[in-house]
């Protein structure tokens, strides 16, 4: 596992707020439906595969 450089700290933290915004705006309204929790899975996903990518050797 490889330290991130700077832009691939920032691209963490930009896909770790957009997941992070996207189960707050799922859950604001008090119904987590299929659309919504799909979306949720996506962002978490595509944090989880930014993470994967920028600490890659």
């Amino acid at each position: 596992m490889k330290k991130p450089t700077l832009k691939g700290w920032m691209a963490i933290v930009g896909a770790v707020l957009a997941a992070i915004l996207a189960v707050i705006a799922a859950l604001k309204d008090g119904d987590f439906s299929a659309n919504e929790a799909k979306q949720v899975s996506d962002k978490i996903g595509e944090a989880v595969e930014v993470i994967q990518t920028e600490t890659a050797e």
